[in-house]
């Protein structure tokens, strides 16, 4: 089991990251802001073809969704599981593998529609 002090301190260390990694995709997003047109990309279809255009405040969302990854604080999950239980040790394990897909998934938008507000 994955209760040990390494792993709660690996844990919190992902967690205060999280938190870093949210405030540089808005610190990119207010750096890249003003070179952006009035409309940027927002939506794209299976063909990978542009369906959704908004207007370029749009930028700063993707940053906001590593902040989601606060659902996963520590306390929380202590709260909701027993301390020292497989439970509590899977689901800070699936909080982890939640936070990185939001921390993907954040920089993969904010990429993806700088990439493609030029068209």
């Amino acid at each position: 089991m994955l209760h040990t002090k390494w792993f709660k301190y690996f844990f919190c260390c992902m967690y205060v990251l999280n938190f870093i990694i949210g405030i540089g995709l808005v610190v990119v997003a207010v750096l890249i802001y003003p070179h952006l047109p009035q409309k940027i990309p927002t939506h794209w279809n299976g063909a990978a073809q542009i369906d959704g255009w908004g207007s370029k405040i749009n930028i700063f969302l993707p940053g906001f969704l590593p902040f989601l990854g606060a659902f996963f604080h520590p306390h929380i999950i202590d709260q909701q599981f027993q301390v020292g239980s497989r439970a509590n040790s899977n689901f800070r394990l699936f909080a982890l593998a939640g936070m990185i897909v939001l921390w993907l998934a954040a920089a993969f938008l904010m990429w993806i529609m700088y990439r493609y507000a030029g068209r």
